[in-house]
């Protein structure tokens, strides 16, 4: 299996690598405090009206404050969707967004990374179950630097925290606590 590749503004270790940091990534890290990031947490979550829960928000990376203005919905589903569902999730990302409505996933492969894709121009809000500096799955590398430039990415879990099973229930309830409403493309039958 492939493991989670945690984001550093080391600029020595993005230089080997050919990448440059998040613009300002560092500097909106340290000028967030907890207190904010609760405020900001305990806004969004009464302004939707959702089932967000009590937990804090341990922190956020590229945060959009236009993505927050409207509804929200999210377009969720199989990792090992099938062409069909992937292409019908980004033909509504696309469209839903284009109407106004800001396309909240959880940047898992499959529906989620077609619907962040599709949804990517007007902003979109991955929730991730790792820290908000970690990168996972790896192949969506390019979908994380896009999002923290144009959307937003939350998390519960501390900095450096690669994903665990157990995470993805606290991430799946902050997606829908978010939105005003759930789209499953394709899914099994017990997910």
């Amino acid at each position: 299996t492939r493991s989670a590749t945690p984001v550093r503004d080391d600029r020595s270790l993005w230089e080997t690598k050919g990448l440059q940091p998040l613009p300002g990534a560092a500097e909106r890290a340290a000028v967030l405090r907890a207190e904010e990031l609760t405020k900001t947490y305990a806004a969004v979550s009464g302004a939707r009206g959702g089932a967000m829960g009590r937990g804090e928000l341990e922190l956020f990376r590229g945060l959009n404050l236009a993505v927050y203005a409207g509804e929200m919905v999210a377009i969720v589903g199989a990792r090992n969707a099938s062409a069909l569902s992937r292409k019908f999730a980004g033909l509504l990302a696309h469209d839903l967004s284009e109407a106004g409505l800001a396309i909240v996933s959880g940047m898992a492969r499959g529906i989620d990374t077609a619907a962040h894709e599709a949804a990517l121009e007007r902003g979109t809000v991955a929730v991730v179950a790792g820290g908000v500096d970690v990168i996972y799955p790896p192949e969506n590398e390019a979908l994380y630097r896009a999002i923290a430039e144009r959307g937003t990415i939350l998390s519960e879990m501390r900095l450096g925290e690669s994903p665990l099973a157990r995470h993805f229930p606290r991430r799946n309830r902050l997606i829908s606590g978010l939105a005003r409403g759930v789209v499953v493309v394709e899914a099994a039958e017990r997910s």
